[in-house]
């Protein structure tokens, strides 16, 4: 049988947090992922009227780092998005941070990750008005990941950026290059402004360091990186932005392993899925002892209030008159917000049944008292 992440944190969580120091936010992250839909969760009980039927509903734990809950987030999130999006051609694009900087983002997640986003969404914006490339303001989405396929500290981020923006005196443009921008010049100023903030941050004392280097120390390792590539990608346009949008989709709830990669566990070992990387191309699958698995998903339990999806320019909440002014301008209808998904939609589109009524009788179903917590 096939295992799931919350059975594999039942079986080793509690051994794992009595000798591991864990922040509070990454406890009550791993315990509602255990308590998720059980009685510990309290929950309600659903009855025919009539006494035909029956059934008893525990509630969610709704963390965004938890498989089961995620389903119904995703979904929501594309509906939304796709309503967004301009029809127009998007790019995919890829910023990666350079892995001799783990260590230190381990200590400082919130700031690098406000950072390296920060970076990365200016880089662009800046070379994308800059009319020798476009000259316009892009609609842009982006999502911040933490993990590679292995669950080792990866940091990266994907922007969907629109193949055209909106010009100041409101014209739609069109990038000047078919790959949207020049790679190199690309990372060599999202690396630049990297660099500079890092060593900034670390000069001002905002930033922890590791107790084996010292400010000097990280300020000549950035030296050292200034002069090797980072990986930035630029991948070939999609014609519309539904695909690169629903790919994405897969990233942003759910935490960074969903329960359909994993293939085994027999109460030490965790085996999963995995795309292979540089060093192992080859590799299919992984497998971790069940401590070392625990230890690899809790470094990327996202920190209390930290967004990690984000829209950019055009795409933005503050930038509606805009974005529809250029969606006008692409023959589109000004946006309208989508209608809030309900669980029992979803229900009744994959089964053509309704939830909320008896299946034998068809009345509608009456709600219980909510049971308590266990």
């Amino acid at each position: 049988m096939i295992p799931t992440l919350q059975e594999i944190l039942r079986a080793g969580y509690e051994e794992f947090e009595g000798t591991h120091p864990l922040p509070g936010y990454v406890r009550k992250a791993a315990r509602a992922i255990i308590n998720c839909r059980t009685e510990m969760m309290g929950g309600h009980v659903e009855q025919c009227p009539d006494g035909h039927y029956e059934r008893t509903f525990f509630h969610s734990c709704r963390h965004r780092s938890c498989p089961k809950c995620s389903y119904m987030q995703i979904e929501q999130w594309l509906v939304n998005k796709k309503a967004l999006m301009l029809t127009c051609t998007h790019y995919h694009t890829i910023f990666t941070m350079s892995d001799y900087l783990n260590e230190v983002w381990l200590l400082n997640v919130k700031l690098i990750n406000d950072t390296f986003m920060k970076c990365a969404k200016d880089s662009l914006f800046e070379l994308l008005k800059d009319p020798k490339y476009m000259g316009g303001i892009p609609g842009v989405v982006a999502d911040l990941q933490s993990w590679s396929q292995e669950l080792l500290p990866h940091l990266h981020t994907h922007f969907i950026v629109s193949g055209g923006g909106l010009t100041q005196d409101g014209r739609w443009v069109r990038p000047k290059r078919e790959c949207l921008l020049p790679r190199k010049v690309l990372m060599r100023k999202f690396r630049g402004k990297m660099r500079y903030f890092l060593i900034k941050l670390a000069q001002k004392g905002k930033q922890q360091l590791p107790p084996s280097m010292s400010t000097q120390k990280f300020i000549n390792l950035l030296n050292k990186l200034g002069r090797k590539p980072w990986n930035v990608k630029i991948l070939p346009h999609y014609d519309y932005a539904d695909g690169v949008v629903t790919y994405l989709g897969r990233y942003i709830k759910g935490g960074p392993i969903k329960n359909s990669r994993f293939i085994s566990f027999d109460g030490q070992r965790v085996t999963f899925r995995s795309r292979g990387t540089k060093t192992h191309p080859n590799r299919k699958k992984v497998t971790l002892l069940i401590g070392d698995f625990i230890r690899r998903l809790l470094l990327h339990i996202p920190v209390p209030r930290a967004q990690y999806v984000r829209s950019f320019g055009l795409y933005a909440n503050a930038c509606r008159e805009k974005l529809n002014q250029a969606r006008t301008l692409l023959g589109q209808k000004a946006l309208i917000k989508p209608e809030p998904l309900r669980w029992q939609d979803i229900i009744k589109r994959f089964t053509g049944k309704d939830p909320e009524r008896c299946p034998l009788c068809g009345k509608l179903l009456i709600r219980t008292p909510i049971l308590p917590y266990a």
